[in-house]
């Protein structure tokens, strides 16, 4: 029998959350939408909490049909991505800061094993009975701007410095997206699920599912896969997320763990599937 736990939490009370979950014993999926800053324009009147909301539920209603099960997770994030993109034609799906999400996905098929996809920097921890961890991030977008980053790391967090120098990198990762030499992630164009990380194993003993947003715990702690694993045992999806509040609050200025905002929307799914074939 599964055990499924997981947790989201908005990083700010001024703002929805562009994290979105959805888990069943034999499916799963974990967005965290890239809205950026404010300040910036999308194209898009709905915003970035409803397109990833729009898109995983898409995802996952074909994730978890049996007639799709021997469709590829590639092929079927691009039928999911386009659905999504004819819901809103009259917005502007070309502009660069349209909204977007990583996305991981996990689709159990009996008889076959576990699927898995990874599109962007979102992070899947599997753990096959008898093997070691298997870590599965796409970290694509942080080779496009590391002058920005820099210059955004140079300077305390909540600074005026640090957030203009903030939209300055994401302006620069908007035009390195989706393009050869650039990074990856789930928007308008179906044709970029080609370029997710995809794989399969026979049996699965757990699977955890973070946005980067609960992947800061690693950061803080300096521990590593296992250590997170032990952690969610330990106190849960919820209380973990807690912790990371706890580290933000501690650390205002991002002497500690630079980043980009004071606080990230959060997401766990931590699955124990006791070895499953389901």
């Amino acid at each position: 029998m599964s055990l499924i736990r997981s947790a989201v939490a908005a990083g700010s009370a001024h703002r929805p959350t562009e994290d979105w979950i959805r888990a069943t014993p034999t499916a799963m999926v974990l967005l965290d939408g890239a809205g950026g800053p404010a300040e910036l324009a999308t194209g898009c009147s709905h915003g970035t909490a409803w397109y990833v909301h729009q898109l995983g539920t898409a995802l996952h209603a074909l994730l978890a049909a049996p007639d799709h099960h021997h469709t590829g997770l590639r092929a079927l994030l691009a039928q999911a991505i386009t659905t999504v993109a004819a819901t809103h034609p009259d917005c502007d799906l070309t502009h660069p800061g349209t909204p977007s999400t990583t996305v991981v996905a996990l689709r159990h098929r009996p008889g076959q094993g576990w699927d898995h996809l990874v599109l962007s920097d979102s992070t899947l921890i599997l753990q096959p009975p008898g093997r070691d961890l298997s870590v599965v991030c796409d970290n694509r977008i942080d080779t496009v701007a590391p002058t920005e980053k820099a210059a955004m790391e140079s300077h305390p967090l909540g600074s005026s410095a640090h957030q203009r120098h903030r939209i300055a990198k994401v302006e620069r990762e908007r035009t390195m997206r989706n393009i050869v030499g650039g990074h990856w992630i789930a928007a308008a164009d179906p044709t970029v699920s080609t370029q997710a990380l995809t794989g399969s194993v026979p049996c699965l003993d757990r699977a955890v599912l973070l946005s980067d947003g609960a992947a800061r715990w690693l950061g803080f702690t300096h521990r590593g896969p296992r250590e997170l694993l032990r952690a969610l045992d330990e106190v849960g999806p919820d209380e973990l997320i807690g912790q990371v509040r706890t580290f933000e609050a501690q650390d205002p200025t991002g002497t500690h763990l630079p980043r980009p905002k004071p606080s990230d929307d959060a997401a766990i799914i931590d699955a124990h599937l006791n070895g499953s074939p389901v």
